[in-house]
């Protein structure tokens, strides 16, 4: 009997063993220099979530045996959160509404759940929504599959191809929430939102949900509630059966691969491990395969945190101009509600990386790309379900955008006024600069359509037709307006500029401005300190 109760005490730790998940930590780094942060590259801990105050501490993630190796090189930390496994679940709260169906993973949804909700979604709305196309496979044999969203979506139309991917890391599940997000809002607003109807009828807007099914079955299978810290593949590297397994998808690209061992690393354990060569792992060979028969204009490769769009180079280098101004003014649009920070990794962040997929997209391919790191570092890898719903929300503008600009996007892009102040009676000269925005030339005229907002002025010219425009190209017309003697100072108006092009969504923007020259009625600099002020209690 002993015998036995031995034998099943040893299963029970055996199963333990299993299923038991390393734990991850949030820490603190004090006084970080240069050769401070190379160490901790070199170790293989990733810098693409690092957070702080230059020159004074760096926060990061890193499992519990990393935490010890650091001290053990003299690293002075703190541990600001023991176990975040343990953290996201103790905070998280059940979101209320549900327009957006969420998942059993903290809000998210399961392997099975993202696959059934995607077959849910194509059989509600096959006219816009293709089949699924499995591109791949991965290294444990699951399907690595994507879809369309266009008018026609099981035929190769001639429209612009534009390619949003997702959980290339297996503890970001956040980024494949976001597409599911953006795919039921195109598919249910479809006839009635012009942006989007426009978008599914002039758009090829492809969809890779899941890059790493592998290690997010994983992360599952560790914690089925959510909360999993599983980032890499499944491939057996020698390093057993937890979360130092496997290869960093994002470190297994092309373009710089293995440039030097900060920004990846030749650890087979490590959490940044680059692989045994460039394209080694089935996944990212099935994205490069992907990407290269298709003629994508632009690529989104989402992930989380840190609210930022990241692009080109890993190295913290500047691509040339004009594309560095394309990528600065896209990201910045993309950027307009939710107001992420758009550069590279070193100057959002602070990390350098190679082998990355942005670096690999517009390097090797020159097709424009970011990574979308979405959601704060207090959010993390796994926010609250709360929090989630609102998160994919404020991706909606910036994958609009995204997909607008792989075609012909006729825009206004500034204009000038001639006079500082606008007085009654007198005559004003006006420059309007009119931008393609988009990745591709327009293919015919613009037509643009000029209105006053109110009748406090007249203008010389309704109308302006502009030839057709490269792809980023820009240019410019003028026109004159009067405004009227009555008009009283203080009263506002404007002139509303209406784009028109075959290829290009139809927009309409408004130039408004104050009639009259203000006037300063009061002024107090700080120098008068607060003898203008009369100060009740104790103030200041």
């Amino acid at each position: 009997m002993k015998n036995r109760s031995r034998v099943i005490s040893g299963c029970i730790f055996l199963l333990h063993l299993v299923i038991a998940s390393d734990i991850y930590q949030s820490i603190r780094i004090f006084e970080p220099t240069t050769e401070t942060i190379n160490t901790i590259g070199s170790l293989g801990i990733p810098l693409d979530h690092m957070t702080g105050k230059k020159g004074v501490f760096i926060d990061l993630t890193v499992t519990e045996d990393e935490t010890i190796e650091l001290l053990s090189r003299g690293i002075q930390l703190d541990i600001l959160i023991p176990d975040l496994t343990a953290h996201y679940k103790s905070r998280n709260r059940p979101a209320l509404t549900r327009d957006f169906p969420l998942g059993s993973m903290q809000g998210n949804y399961t392997w099975d759940e993202l696959n059934a909700r995607f077959d849910e979604l194509q059989a509600a709305y096959p006219s816009i929504i293709s089949e699924r196309v499995v591109i791949d496979q991965s290294i444990e044999e699951r399907d690595i599959w994507a879809f369309k969203v266009s008018d026609n979506p099981n035929d190769d139309e001639d429209e612009p191809e534009v390619l949003y991917t997702a959980l290339t890391h297996a503890r970001e599940p956040v980024s494949m929430m976001n597409l599911f997000y953006f795919v039921q809002l195109l598919a249910e607003e479809y006839g009635n939102d012009p942006e989007l109807t426009y978008l599914v009828n002039n758009r090829e807007m492809w969809f890779l949900p899941v890059i790493n099914p592998d290690g997010y079955v994983y992360n599952e299978s560790i914690q089925p509630d959510g909360g999993g810290m599983h980032r890499k593949n499944r491939r057996d590297t020698n390093c057993g059966d937890g979360t130092n397994r496997g290869v960093d998808l994002n470190r297994n690209y092309g373009y710089g691969w293995g440039a030097n061992d900060t920004g990846s690393s030749p650890d087979p354990c490590a959490t940044t491990y680059r692989g045994e060569s460039e394209f080694s792992e089935p996944e990212t060979q099935a994205v490069r395969d992907f990407i290269l028969s298709h003629e994508f204009k632009d690529v989104l490769h989402y992930h989380t945190y840190s609210n930022v769009y990241i692009h080109a180079f890993g190295d913290g280098s500047l691509p040339d101009e004009p594309d560095l101004t394309a990528l600065t003014e896209i990201g910045h649009e993309m950027a307009r509600y939710n107001g992420y920070i758009v550069g590279t990794g070193l100057a959002t962040i602070g990390y350098t990386v190679n082998g990355d997929a942005v670096d690999w997209t517009y390097g090797s391919e020159d097709i424009i790309s970011y990574v979308p790191e979405v959601g704060s570092p207090s959010q993390g890898f796994w926010p609250s379900e709360d929090e989630i719903t609102q998160l994919c929300s404020d991706q909606v503008h910036s994958n609009k955008t995204f997909a607008f600009v792989a075609g012909s996007d006729m825009v206004m892009h500034s204009y000038e006024l001639s006079e500082e102040f606008i007085l009654p009676g007198e005559e004003i000269d006006l420059e309007i600069v009119i931008q393609n925005r988009g990745l591709s030339d327009s293919d015919g005229d613009i037509e643009i359509y000029l209105s006053s907002l109110n009748n406090l002025i007249s203008l010389d010219t309704e109308s302006y037709t502009m030839s057709e425009m490269d792809a980023r190209d820009s240019d410019d017309f003028s026109l004159s307006f009067t405004v009227d003697d009555a008009a009283l100072p203080g009263s506002y108006s404007g002139v509303i500029v209406n784009l028109d092009s075959d290829n290009s969504f139809s927009r309409q923007d408004t130039i408004k401005f104050l009639i009259g020259q203000p006037e300063t009625v009061f002024y107090d600099g700080f120098e008068n300190e607060l003898i203008h002020w009369v100060v009740d209690g104790d103030w200041g």
